[in-house]
């Protein structure tokens, strides 16, 4: 999905992340880890490669301000990479967003 705003179609490419990134020395996918985090979220990223799992746990290594948290929240596309509402397999299990 390419933003109307910016037409940047990954989040990891909007320049208020790398904005961001570069401030902390942290990559663009740190960043958005760490808002998910800052909102008090639970994630659970996937990944097979050593590198990023170090990357990915290295996320909280930083506080952004709220400010930034704000800016990044007003990216917002309305839009979700899992849906678990639209999975076959979902049944009756409640969805609390």
């Amino acid at each position: 999905m390419i933003s109307l705003e910016t037409g940047v179609q990954n989040l990891t490419d909007e320049p208020v992340i790398k904005e961001i990134a570069s401030k902390y020395n942290k990559t663009p996918s740190q960043v958005i880890l760490n808002w998910h985090l800052s909102r008090g979220y639970v994630i659970i990223p996937k990944t097979s490669n050593f590198s990023r799992l170090k990357e990915n746990l290295e996320s909280d290594t930083f506080e952004m301000t709220i400010e930034e948290v704000k800016r990044i929240s007003a990216l917002n596309r309305n839009a979700r990479v899992c849906d678990a509402k639209t999975m076959p397999h979902f049944g009756n299990t409640p969805v609390f967003a």
